[in-house]
């Protein structure tokens, strides 16, 4: 699973933070390479599972965070930036 931003940040040193939601049984997340795990919640049958990741010092341009799941199946993602000065 993998979300790219849309634009590139403006300055590098950004904080970025990726969310992924997949809807499958119980799956194990494991987040990119440089992607630091937040938290899991790995839900049973016909509910949806989440994990989410961030990376600091982001560089001045786009921003791709990927994880990768035990379990194949339909997700939805999303990966947002954050100034910190």
């Amino acid at each position: 699973m993998a979300i790219t931003t849309l634009a590139a940040n403006s300055i590098a040193g950004n904080l970025a933070i990726a969310s992924f939601c997949q809807d499958v049984t119980t799956p194990a997340f494991t987040p990119g390479p440089g992607w630091t795990n937040l938290g899991d919640f790995a839900n049973s049958a016909a509910l949806p599972s989440i994990t989410s990741e961030f990376m600091p010092d982001q560089p001045a341009a786009k921003s791709t965070a990927s994880a990768t799941t035990s379990v194949s199946g339909k997700f939805a993602a999303t990966i947002v930036t954050f100034h910190v000065p």
